[in-house]
């Protein structure tokens, strides 16, 4: 199989939440598996029966908060809270997030001399593994694999927006896996395994301020199937914007200087300003914020404007 999916709190008897497969070749990119369970391979799982070479591969994937949990009856071991190989020759996973998923059988890890869960990860029978710039909470820990390869892969908290919503409700509409501006997977791909779009067909973009720690063509480009569009800021007394960059002190300013797709954060306040966009361009300003640009609970007051090219969407922005 291969395509984009938004698989959420989808759950087996056996195994494979979302997905068992079986003697086939798999392929997934830009997709979401989140709050998916069963007692055994938790989200993903994938037999290769007598398929002696067959692979899984997922690019651009984000997998969290998925669980493996032990069941008496039938009884189930619980390993592979995101994903469990039987017998898969190579399992590749390129520019993936795998964090919060949970496992509840344990394995001997001779590295760290101590029993550990597989969270992320299992490889059953004849399994290995090969990650290119993957951020996995379990990166270090055993999978059971016959052999492991990892470039440019990491562990670290990939400060998703909110994964469980508004609502505080796990595996509803409004969970966001989209990556905050302090997240750690910006500009980190591999852009030779990655989708030239993402989920939502946007383009790979550059993040102006975000060091470039991918590599491929192009060397930046975002972890996980969202791609992170360019965020601008403006603060009428603040050059600054408290370190936030690219940053303007007039709204006109940011309006011009924005690309297609941007974000233009803006502090509360009566800005006296009329402003124009008249180029193709589709942006969005979001009004009311303070001054660290952490909380939107304002409004922001401008003289008027006129759209003459181009769409915008407006957030906490009056007209007066």
């Amino acid at each position: 199989m291969d395509g984009y999916f938004y698989f959420i709190k989808n759950s087996a008897t056996a195994r494979g939440g979302a997905i068992h497969c079986f003697e086939r070749k798999i392929e997934i990119e830009n997709s979401v598996f989140a709050f998916n369970s069963s007692p055994n391979e938790g989200d993903v799982s994938s037999n290769a029966g007598d398929v002696l070479d067959s692979i899984v591969t997922m690019s651009n994937c984000t997998l969290y908060g998925n669980k493996a949990q032990k069941a008496e009856s039938p009884e189930t071991e619980g390993y592979g809270g995101a994903t469990l190989n039987s017998h898969v020759s190579m399992v590749y996973l390129n520019n993936c997030i795998f964090w919060g998923n949970q496992a509840d059988a344990e394995l001997w890890d001779p590295e760290q001399s101590k029993k550990v869960t597989t969270p992320d990860v299992f490889n059953a029978g004849s399994s290995s593994i090969a990650t290119r710039y993957t951020d996995m909470e379990s990166l270090d820990w055993a999978h059971g694999s016959v052999s492991e390869n990892h470039v440019g892969s990491f562990s670290s908290d990939p400060m998703f927006e909110d994964p469980d919503g508004a609502d505080n409700i796990e595996g509803t509409l409004d969970d966001d896996f989209h990556l905050t501006l302090s997240s750690p997977c910006l500009d980190h791909a591999d852009g030779d395994n990655a989708p030239d779009l993402d989920i939502d067909f946007e383009e790979r973009r550059d993040l102006v301020g975000i060091p470039d720690l991918g590599t491929g063509t192009p060397p930046y480009g975002d972890l996980g199937p969202y791609e992170t569009q360019p965020v601008s800021f403006v603060n009428k007394n603040d050059g600054t914007c408290g370190g936030k960059v690219p940053c303007y002190t007039s709204i006109q300013e940011a309006l011009d200087a924005a690309t297609d797709g941007a974000t233009i954060k803006i502090v509360q306040g009566d800005y006296a300003e009329g402003i124009i966009l008249s180029s193709s361009k589709d942006l969005s300003l979001k009004g009311g914020w303070d001054a660290t640009f952490t909380t939107q609970s304002s409004t922001c007051r401008i003289q008027s404007l006129t759209i003459s090219d181009g769409t915008m969407k407006t957030e906490y922005l009056i007209i007066h």
